[in-house]
C-alpha cells in the first residue's frame, strides 16, 4: 500500500507552534543571558510570525506538495536563524531534534532528510555570511548531541512507521467490513427477517429444535406448469420474482415468516414470535385472503409491460405443534417440520383456484375471531392422512381488509 500523507497541514500545525514556542523561550533566555542584540530580536521575530504566517497561507493552499516545500523552506529559514545566533551546542540540538522529529513523525524519512540536509545548508551559510561560528564543545557534549538528535529521529521514523502500520490495517478493515456488509445484505435475502434477527442476537449459539404452536400455510400458484410453458425464461423469471417479493413482504408486514420458496410453491408460518394460538391463525387466514388482490394488482402491472399473465393461488391452512430449528449437520436449513405442514400442503392440492381450505383445529381458532369467513365442513381423502375434515375461507375481502400493504421498496 502507497504512503499516506493525509491532512499534512493540518496535523503539522500544533507542531509547527509548540516547536516555535520552544525556540522563542530558547532565544528569550539565551538574549537574557547574553543582553540583546540585532540578530536575536530578527530571530524572535521570525518565531513569533512564521507559525501565524503559515498558518494562514496554508488554510488558503492546502495542497499536500505545497506543504511539503514550506516544511523544507522552515528547515532552511531554522538554520539560516542557528547560524546568525550562534546558539550553544546543547540549546541548538533542542531545536534541531524538534524539528527534524517533528518532520520524520509526520512523514518519514523522505521530509525528514530534505529538511535536515536544508537545515545544515542554512546554519552553514549563515554562519559563513557572519562569520559566526561556534567553538567546538567539548567531546562529551558533542556526543550527547549527537545521542539525543539520533535517538529522537529514531523515535520520530519509528512512531511514523506505525502510524503507517495501523492506517493500513485500518483500510484493511473498513474493506473488509464493507465486504462483509455486502455479503451480508446478498446472504439476508436468503434469509427469513426474523431468522436473521435471531442469529444477530446470539451468533454463536445454534437454532436448536423448538416445539412450538405454530400456524402453517402452503401457498401454490395455479397453472404455473402451463405458463412455463408458453412464456419465455426470462419473462417466466421475472413474473415469478415480483411474485415472491411481494409475498415475502406481505408475509413481513403481517408479522408471519416466509419459511420456503419451491419452485412456484411456498411455505409459510405464524406463531413463533409469542403470538397467542388465536392471533396467529387470524393473522395467517388474513394473510392468505389478501393474496388474492395482490396478485391482481401484479397482474395489471405486468400486462402494463406486455406479458398477458393472470395468476391465481390457492392455499392451505393447518395450526398444531411443529418442531422449528436447525436441520442438517454441515449444511443447514432452519424450517419447520410436523403434522400441520404436511396437512397444509395436502389442503393446498385440493384447494380450487384463488381458494383457500383450513384444518379442523385451524377453524376451531378463528371461529371465535371470525366465524363469517369459515364455510361449510368437508371431508377429505388426503393421500398419507386419511379422512380429513377442512372448512373453506369464504367472504375474503372482508377477512383480509386489515393486512397491511405488501409495498415495493425498489
Amino acid at each position: 500500500m502507497a504512503l499516506v500523507l493525509r491532512n499534512l497541514s493540518r496535523r503539522a500545525k500544533p507542531f509547527r507552534y509548540a516547536g516555535h514556542a520552544g525556540l522563542l523561550t530558547v532565544l528569550l533566555l539565551h538574549g537574557y543571558a547574553l543582553g540583546p542584540n540585532a540578530s536575536l530580536a530578527a530571530a524572535i521575530a521570525y518565531c513569533m510570525i512564521w507559525p501565524v504566517a503559515l498558518d494562514w497561507y496554508q488554510q488558503r493552499n492546502p495542497s499536500q506538495e505545497l506543504t511539503f516545500r514550506l516544511h523544507v523552506a522552515e528547515g532552511a529559514t531554522t538554520g539560516l536563524l542557528l547560524g546568525c545566533v550562534a546558539l550553544p551546542i546543547m540549546p541548538a540540538a533542542a531545536v534541531v531534534t524538534a524539528l527534524l522529529v517533528g518532520n520524520s513523525a509526520l512523514a518519514g524519512r523522505w521530509l525528514m532528510s530534505k529538511v535536515a540536509g536544508m537545515l545544515c545548508f542554512g546554519y552553514f551559510l549563515a554562519a559563513w555570511a557572519t562569520s559566526n561560528l561556534v567553538a567546538m564543545p567539548a567531546p562529551a557534549l558533542w556526543v550527547a548531541a549527537l545521542m539525543l538528535v539520533a535517538y529522537s529521529v529514531a523515535l520520530g521514523l519509528a512512531s511514523f512507521a506505525q502510524a503507517q502500520r495501523l492506517h493500513r490495517l485500518r483500510f484493511e478493515l473498513r474493506q473488509r467490513t464493507e465486504m462483509l456488509a455486502t455479503l451480508n445484505a446478498r446472504l439476508g435475502r436468503y434469509v427469513p427477517g426474523r431468522l436473521q434477527e435471531r442469529i444477530a442476537a446470539e451468533p454463536q449459539k445454534p437454532c436448536t429444535l423448538e416445539r412450538r404452536w405454530l400456524t402453517a400455510a402452503f401457498v401454490d400458484v395455479v397453472g404455473f406448469t402451463e405458463l412455463a410453458d408458453t412464456l419465455a425464461a426470462e419473462a417466466l423469471a421475472e413474473i415469478l420474482n415480483d411474485y415472491f417479493g411481494a409475498l415475502a413482504r406481505a408475509t413481513e408486514a403481517a408479522g408471519g415468516t416466509l419459511a420456503k420458496m419451491q419452485g412456484d410453491g411456498a411455505l409459510l408460518y405464524f406463531g413463533d414470535d409469542g403470538q397467542s394460538r388465536q392471533r396467529a391463525a387470524l393473522d395467517c387466514a388474513r394473510l392468505i385472503a389478501a393474496l388474492p388482490e395482490v396478485l391482481a394488482s401484479l397482474s395489471a402491472a405486468w400486462r402494463g409491460d406486455g406479458h398477458l399473465v393472470a395468476l391465481a393461488i390457492r392455499a392451505g391452512l393447518a395450526s398444531g405443534y411443529c418442531t422449528l430449528g436447525d436441520w442438517g449437520r454441515e449444511r443447514l436449513d432452519f424450517t419447520i417440520i410436523g403434522t400441520p405442514v404436511n396437512l397444509a400442503s395436502r389442503l393446498q392440492s385440493q384447494a380450487a383456484a384463488n381458494h383457500v381450505l383450513v384444518s379442523a383445529v385451524t377453524a376451531a381458532l378463528l371461529r371465535a375471531e371470525a366465524p363469517q369467513c369459515l364455510g361449510q365442513a368437508r371431508v377429505l381423502q388426503l393421500k398419507g392422512l386419511g379422512a380429513v375434515t377442512a372448512y373453506p375461507l369464504v367472504d375474503l375481502p372482508t377477512l383480509s381488509a386489515n393486512v397491511p400493504a405488501a409495498h415495493d421498496p425498489g
